[in-house]
């Protein structure tokens, strides 16, 4: 067969684009550079740090964001305008914004009206702009195609093809993909992969098209629905975006099939997202490609890493409904399922000529932190470049935590300094029960020092009056220094908490710095306002910072705590004192010096380690704090609040405590609950203050369930020790706190509650803290395990027999921090998701949330909110400036 392949000159995967984009648009030749970046997007700041980085490579940089959704005439056409003049154009988003900047390099090039080109009325000019093409979506494709399409003057999809629309340059980010909606993720990752799967067995295909197509199959159903359920896995995201890519490559190459068809037909039908009804698409059309029984389905069927005989390529649609490569639950859609090996293991990288009669593999969920992919995991941000070949081994860590030297004093007004009194502590290690690093042991006197240099700054304004750009830069420098030193910050985490390296690495580093950013782009999005007033006044309302916010974060998520605080206290013009639990005081401190590095003011953010009684106390109690912001029990929270009282009255926000319930009524999907119930409850040892601790569930269902939950947390959850990658949970925060979590079982034992399986204490050879996670049933609400919030992996399960005894038992708690309802009905979901007395509810998920979300509770779980953009008012006071004319 004779056949010639096409594809674009150059793909880079890099980490961080908009820190090296000037210097690409340089190297391009270009002075002055179009933007076209979705309007949505352009909100969260992403066009202002590009067009930054632009003008720091001295490249002009005009934006264009008038448009959303799908692509529009309109929008073409002003883009276009928006170009001319321009030596280059950007495109960053979705497949419409890609598409929109290809066509505007076209016409602006050669003052031609869209229309002119499209479905090749004429030939397009031979020299357009030079493009650059940014994904965002972690499948498109359209990046590397030269097909472009859009809705013509009546709406009709019309489109615009030919390879001088194709780019010159494609930079793949999967950092910027991280925020993405899961359900926008799958649509636009099937889109991808039926890209790949119909180039692959079209009658136009050839080996150089399959090249790119079956590499793409083995990337997407590898990887997809880990992108999907697990955002922040940014190895999932690389390979999806590499597979989206290498799918294009590969339609340009030989088209596609029946299936898009259809969809485009849909689209202009209906207000349907493209992938979606793509997918739609193909779950119609697949059963006429499975009848036809060619070489070409089989050779695709094992890219897809199957491994089943039964029938041609062994495709079949699933009983349950699941959707490849990911679950219809995630996708909206009900679907198929190419039946076989996950993708990540063995059988799913055989050569093209492996037999397919091999024994069927178990369907890999891809749970977070799946034990069967973690021991190979890559994700990891180092000097600012993502590894793609880098595998993490137990050797590896331990090669880090020898090389680690920990500081552990101090950090205030800019530097390390040691307790006024020169006394330490040290803690044993969760994870082995070896004593860990040596830390200050600050009292009233380092606080008195810390809180004079946080006053200070505050009132000379070094930060507080700096320009808002500036401080936006710093805080982005900022969380930059946070990723580029993440195996550092993971294993600090790690030694103090004792929870998995893996999660360290790819949770808590990530999502710290994620907040730090977050907040850091918003200052330069804060408004005041004007006040109604009569014709002869204006009263200005200024949003103003409170001065000295004292911050004492706990001990089980220290970093991404941190940052819920840190981010909006100092985005909002604050100086910070922070006090980190005793037992995770490392990270905190490097947090610190990594914001001196990044170019904060010396006094802004200062760190004390030490005891709550030693420190946490004199800084609750301190005249000169303005505001305690606490997360920790409620116990505590409540002393906060009499030394709030006791002192000047100071403003506080508390986060405490909760026993989350999670209610799974009889027609729910028991294999979802199953899920949730486990991760919720027993993620990072159970030592999460939303945990799904106690599970509701409706009385005909509860054997099935439990035995779900229990298959579940065996095959899925591997407690191991932290620095084992494979590991999903680890070690207990302390030997004292095993104890209570131990005594709070056999008390509720006592009380009649059964062991259902688990919930014992383990690994004790390893000198660590370790508890397996457990399920206890015959349980009643009014039983400990059932009201104390016991902060370990112990699970207590009540059955129910109607709704309203359901919401009776979720209610009746003195928190009101989280909860969740499993249902098919959409009816009761609403009414039963709106009648739960909780700061954050979900309907048939467990623990899904971005920072564009607030965070916080009812009743004695607190009030005040951490995240989103609601979370820079608890850190703010206004303030009114009447003015008076004639």
């Amino acid at each position: 067969m004779a056949f010639s392949t096409s594809f674009i000159p150059e793909i880079r995967l890099a980490d961080n684009i908009h820190t090296t984009i000037g210097a690409a648009a340089k190297a391009q030749g270009a002075a002055t550079a179009t933007l076209v970046i979705d309007g949505f997007l352009a909100q969260t700041g992403l066009a202002g740090r590009i067009a930054d980085n632009l003008a720091q490579e001295g490249v002009t940089a005009r934006v264009f964001s008038e448009f959303a959704g799908e692509p529009k005439l309109a929008h073409v056409r002003a883009a276009s305008v928006a170009a001319t003049g321009s030596d280059l154009v950007i495109g960053v988003g979705g497949g419409s914004a890609l598409d929109i900047a290809k066509i505007a390099a076209c016409c602006a090039a050669s003052g031609a009206d869209p229309m002119h080109y499209a479905l090749a009325a004429n030939p397009l000019p031979k020299t357009p702009l030079k493009t650059i093409m940014v994904p965002t979506t972690a499948g498109t494709g359209s990046e590397t195609s030269a097909t472009n399409i859009f809705a013509g003057p009546e709406g009709k999809k019309l489109w615009i093809w030919g390879a001088e629309t194709k780019a010159d340059l494609v930079l793949l980010d999967p950092i910027l993909t991280t925020t993405l909606p899961a359900h926008l993720t799958a649509w636009c990752g099937l889109d991808a992969f039926i890209h790949a799967f119909e180039a692959a067995t079209n009658r136009n295909t050839h080996r150089g098209a399959q090249f790119y197509a079956h590499e793409a199959l083995r990337l997407l159903t590898a990887s997809l629905e880990t992108a999907v359920r697990d955002p922040g896995n940014l190895q999932a995201r690389a390979d999806v975006l590499l597979g989206s890519c290498y799918a294009g490559i590969a339609i340009d190459n030989c088209g596609t099939a029946v299936a898009h068809n259809i969809s485009h037909a849909l689209a202009g039908l209906a207000p349907v997202h493209h992938g979606l009804a793509t997918a739609l698409g193909f779950e119609a059309t697949l059963g006429w490609l499975v009848d036809a029984d060619t070489a070409d389905l089989n050779a695709a069927a094992r890219a897809c890493g199957l491994r089943r005989a039964s029938g041609p390529a062994g495709l079949r649609f699933a009983p349950d409904g699941s959707l490849w490569p990911c679950q219809g639950t995630s996708c909206g859609v009900r679907g198929v399922w190419l039946r076989g090996s996950c993708g990540r293991n063995e059988g799913a990288r055989k050569p093209a000529d492996a037999a397919l009669d091999d024994p069927p593999d178990r369907r890999c969920r891809y749970r977070p932190f799946c034990s069967q992919h973690r021991g190979s995991a890559k994700d990891i941000v180092s000097e600012g470049r993502y590894e793609m070949s880098k595998a993490y081994t137990r050797d590896h860590w331990e090669d880090v935590l020898t090389a680690l030297e920990p500081e552990g004093r101090h950090f205030i007004d800019g530097e390390h300094r040691a307790a006024a009194t020169g006394e330490t502590f040290t803690r044993p290690r969760p994870m082995d029960g070896k004593p860990g690093p040596t830390v200050s042991r600050g009292r009233a006197a380092d606080i008195d020092a810390a809180v004079k240099s946080a006053r200070i700054a505050f009132e000379s304004g070094v930060w507080r009056k700096k320009e808002p750009l500036e401080k936006k830069k710093i805080m982005l420098k900022w969380a930059d220094l946070i990723r580029a030193h993440g195996e550092e910050l993971a294993m600090l985490e790690t030694l103090d908490v004792g929870k998995p390296i893996m999660a360290s690495l790819n949770v808590d580093v990530r999502l710290c710095a994620d907040g730090i950013q977050f907040y850091g782009e918003m200052i330069d999005k804060l408004y005041d306002e004007i006040a109604p007033t009569g014709p002869n006044a204006r009263a200005l309302v200024r949003k103003v910072p409170l001065g000295v916010v004292g911050v004492i974060t706990p001990w089980n998520y220290p970093m991404i705590i941190d940052a819920w605080k840190l981010g909006p206290a100092i985005a909002a013009g604050n100086s910070v004192v922070l006090k980190p639990a005793e037992q995770s005081s490392l990270t905190a401190i490097r947090l610190a010096s990594l914001a001196a590095e990044a170019g904060l003011p010396a006094g802004v953010f200062n760190v004390v380690t030490g005891y709550g009684e030693e420190t946490g106390k004199p800084l609750a109690l301190h005249m000169d704090v303005d505001m305690i912001a606490f997360t920790g029990s409620t116990e505590v929270g409540k002393l906060i609040m009499g030394y709030a009282a006791q002192s000047n009255v100071k403003r506080v926000a508390l986060e405490l405590g909760g026993k989350s319930p999670l209610v799974v009524f009889e027609d729910a999907d028991l294999d979802a609950a199953a899920s949730a119930v486990a991760w919720g409850c027993f993620y990072n040892s159970g030592e999460t203050c939303h945990a799904s601790t106690r599970l509701i569930v409706q009385r005909s269902v509860q054997a099935a369930l439990i035995a779900k939950i229990e298959a579940v947390t065996k095959s899925d959850i591997a407690l191991k020790h932290p620095l084992d990658p494979t590991a999903q949970i680890g070690a207990l925060i302390e030997e004292a706190h095993l104890e209570k979590v131990l005594s709070l079982i056999a008390t509720g034992e006592k009380e009649g509650a059964r062991r259902a399986f688990g919930a014992e204490r383990v690994m004790t050879e390893s000198g660590g803290f370790y508890v397996s996670p457990g399920v206890f049933i015959d349980m009643t609400n009014d039983m400990s395990l059932a009201r104390q919030e016991i902060f370990g992996p112990v699970l207590a399960a009540i059955a129910f027999d109607t709704e309203e005894e359901a919401l009776r038992i979720a209610n009746d708690t003195i928190y009101g921090l989280a909860g969740a309802v499993f249902t098919k009905d959409m009816d009761r979901a609403h009414r039963f998701s709106e009648a739960i007395h909780a700061g954050t509810v979900w309907i048939n998920t467990y623990d899904m949330s971005n920072f564009a979300t607030p965070f916080g509770g009812f009743k004695q779980s607190g009030f005040g909110r951490d995240r989103s953009v609601h979370a820079i008012d608890k850190y703010c006071d206004y303030k009114t400036i009447w003015q008076q004319f004639g």
